[in-house]
């Protein structure tokens, strides 16, 4: 069969056009394969036609900046007496540690508005105070610290010029001065904590969940050390006034096993229901490192 000069160039041309390319030489298509008409077969290129360059990744988001100075907002909290721990008429379970209900006298305090955040503590970090938590810091600035061991939590708030609540300052902040289970109320924690979904959740995120004093998040999202060594039997001999916490010899216990063991208050987006309540009491090993676990400061009005 005679084929002219002319249609051989032609039919090179289309080779090149639908074939592959292997450095710069025109490739013999394969075989015609029957695929969806609405999905196309990426082209390899050719050594001449170069590819367009990728597009710029995306600019951060704003929301995700991290800050250059740690947060500094507090609510104050005057001084007076309100009602602690809870008695076998609460609402929900009151558990032994938690008992008997009794007065406790404050002086004035201030706490933190908001727990201490992965862009609060990230600064602590670059400054060479806070060392490295128990596990990757996270990438949100916005969410609340976690994985940290309670001796980490009180080298955070020593460098911003606070230290951790006591106990007694924890629940007053929480709960008023009525008899209040919940920060917000006696209703359900749905929609006014960060509670049995994906959490953490940056903080502030639940406004309708505000403490009486203004402070957020004081139940669900992060549980919270406090300064206090845990007794399980404390509130039945402590203090009436500024109680500080256990301080008598090491105790062994045997949920914490530690010698020296520290408290969180209000409960994770993990916990069930009764540890979020403002009574709830959990015993932890200092040293221990608990990933929903995280923390605020406070500072005596005279500091």
């Amino acid at each position: 069969m005679n084929v002219s000069r002319h249609a051989l160039q032609a039919t090179v041309a289309i080779l090149a056009t639908v074939g592959g390319c292997t450095d710069g030489v025109p490739q013999r298509p394969s075989a015609p394969t029957l695929i969806p008409t609405t999905v196309r077969r990426p082209r390899e290129p050719c050594a001449d036609q170069p590819e367009p360059p990728s597009p710029p990744p995306p600019a951060p988001s704003a929301t995700h900046a991290f800050p250059t100075h740690p947060r500094d907002e507090m609510v104050d909290v005057p001084a007076g007496t309100f009602m602690m721990g809870c008695d076998a008429a609460a609402v929900l379970e009151c558990t032994p540690d938690a008992q008997p209900r009794h007065a406790v006298t404050l002086d004035a305090y201030a706490i933190d508005k908001y727990e201490v955040t992965v862009g609060d503590f990230a600064l602590c970090l670059a400054a060479k105070v806070c060392w490295e938590p128990a596990c990757p810091l996270g990438e949100n600035p916005n969410e609340p610290m976690r994985c940290v061991r309670g001796v980490l939590a009180s080298a955070y708030c020593k460098w911003v010029g606070k230290r951790l609540p006591w106990e007694a300052e924890w629940e007053r902040a929480a709960r008023g001065l009525d008899d209040r289970p919940f920060p917000w109320g006696r209703q359900e924690p749905h929609g006014r904590a960060c509670w049995q979904g994906d959490g953490p959740c940056d903080v502030g995120s639940f406004p309708g969940g505000v403490s009486p004093v203004g402070a957020h998040d004081m139940a669900g999202n992060v549980s919270e050390w406090v300064k206090d060594r845990y007794k399980p039997d404390f509130y039945r001999h402590s203090p009436r006034r500024n109680p500080t916490g256990y301080l008598g010899p090491p105790l062994t216990l045997v949920v914490c096993n530690n010698p020296r063991c520290g408290i969180t208050r209000g409960g994770s987006w993990t916990d069930p229901l009764d540890a979020l309540t403002t009574t709830a009491r959990t015993e932890r090993g200092v040293a221990h490192k608990f990933e929903s676990s995280g923390f605020r400061c406070a500072r005596s009005a005279n500091d």
